[in-house]
């Protein structure tokens, strides 16, 4: 998958235009999508994540590229003390959203997710992303209406299929799709979080600015 070594945001268009070393650049509109954790069973053992993704649309051509994705359990930084030496520096168990939101935001000018869950653990999530001192700016989290398992599936398999969407190998993404392609009718945080950035991106898909016509200069007889 291609990495942008430069970025450039248009306010106007917003879009942000990214440049690679070894491809031409691309302007994109960067939406992404997220899983709040949730408790499922993976590999034969029940496991307790979310997920989340960021896409960049390529304008003129409407490919979608998953640029950056990260399975998650909190906002924040999960730490923990030594129990043998209390005075030693906190551990972190595990690392918290917060960091892979400021850097998508740092790297692609990218901050808004759309989501699809149920409203008690999204609400507690959502708020501490919004008070975390971390977490800089804020991202905005957009609410997608009630769709059910087979929309998120069909959504994901048709650009797979029509070769619009392009995913990086070797992740848990990937893995999860395989999963899902085999047969099995759990609906994956992974995929849950691209699911719910397809389906954003269909609902409220990326508009040109609105330009004025000109106006018809009138040239006396």
């Amino acid at each position: 998958m291609l990495h942008p070594v430069h970025r450039h945001y248009d306010r106007h268009r917003k879009t942000t235009m990214l440049f690679f070393d070894d491809a031409d650049p691309m302007e994109c509109f960067m939406r992404g999508g997220i899983c709040f954790p949730l408790t499922y069973e993976w590999l034969g053992q029940y496991a307790v994540d979310g997920y989340a993704v960021m896409a960049g649309q390529d304008v003129k051509t409407g490919k979608i590229y998953i640029f950056e994705e990260i399975s998650w359990l909190s906002i924040d930084d999960v730490t923990q003390t030594d129990p043998y030496n209390p005075d030693a520096p906190m551990q972190i168990e595990y690392q918290g959203l917060s960091h892979w939101l400021n850097k998508v935001w740092s790297e692609y000018f990218a901050g808004t997710f759309y989501w699809n869950q149920d409203q008690e653990n999204a609400t507690r999530m959502r708020l501490d992303a919004i008070r975390s001192p971390m977490v800089q700016p804020k991202p905005r989290f957009v609410e997608l209406p009630p769709y059910k398992s087979e929309s998120f599936i069909a959504v994901i398999w048709v650009m797979i299929r029509s070769r619009t969407l392009k995913i990086k190998s070797g992740t848990i993404l990937e893995k999860q799709l395989e999963a899902v392609k085999a047969g099995e009718r759990t609906l994956y945080p992974a995929v849950h979080a691209l699911g719910c950035c397809l389906l954003g991106l269909e609902r409220y898909p990326w508009r040109p600015p609105y330009k004025k016509p000109e106006q018809e200069i009138l040239i006396p007889a």
